[in-house]
């Protein structure tokens, strides 16, 4: 379930052209869309590339974020969005300033915010390397519901790391959806099984047959 945006011109060093898609088009795939699981906007690459026109920030910040269900924005992204919300911007130094970046965020409507950590790692005593200090760690924070939940992760230097960050986000979805599904058809199961257990203890007709859309006459 994917809502495009802009297409891009890009392989695994960069970010070289970027296409605007129509906004009825986009409008289209919304509303083929169900309603509201996530949300991943991508508006900024790992290579830095700008993907998000202006303009649209705000849009999204004013009409998506609060009907959104999980945000997940690497530290760049969420900083440019409490930028484009008015906000007051303050470096980044330490895992609890990280902490602080998502419920930021949180509070402009998303129920949760995942902010992905790979762009700003930190050492062991989780603060930002200085000197010849380490890094050490990658770290992601989710917060809702008024708790922060922190995953840590050794820190690999690398030079692939094109599309990292939407590959976490897509893999976080599916996942959600997998347990969202499970749980909606384990349910569904067992109310049709109920159903089926009270007409088997009524004295209805049997010429009557449900669950088919409509009555049916059988003689």
């Amino acid at each position: 379930m994917t809502a495009t945006t802009a297409l891009t011109a890009q392989n695994t060093q960069g970010v070289y052209g970027i296409h605007e898609t129509p906004p009825e088009f986009v409008r289209k795939q919304i509303d083929a869309c169900i309603d509201d699981i996530g949300v991943d906007v991508v508006k900024t690459a790992t290579s830095g590339a700008r993907l998000l026109p202006e303009e649209a920030i705000k849009i999204l910040c004013d009409r998506l974020l609060p009907v959104t269900t999980i945000l997940t924005p690497n530290i760049p992204e969420a900083r440019l969005i409490l930028e484009k919300s008015g906000h007051d911007l303050h470096d980044i130094k330490d895992l609890e300033d990280i902490k602080q970046l998502a419920r930021s965020v949180q509070k402009l409507g998303p129920k949760y915010v995942l902010i992905k950590g790979g762009h700003l790692p930190l050492t062991k005593g989780h603060h930002i390397p200085t000197g010849d200090e380490a890094r050490e760690l990658v770290i992601n924070v989710l917060y809702g519901d008024g708790e922060f939940t922190v995953i840590e992760s050794a820190y690999q230097e690398s030079r692939n790391t094109h599309g990292t960050g939407c590959s976490l986000a897509c893999t976080f979805i599916l996942t959600l959806l997998s347990f969202v599904y499970a749980n909606l058809v384990s349910r569904s199961r067992h109310c049709v099984k109920s159903s089926a257990r009270l007409d088997n203890a009524t004295s209805r007709p049997k010429r009557m047959s449900l669950c088919r859309g409509r009555y049916q006459d059988k003689r």
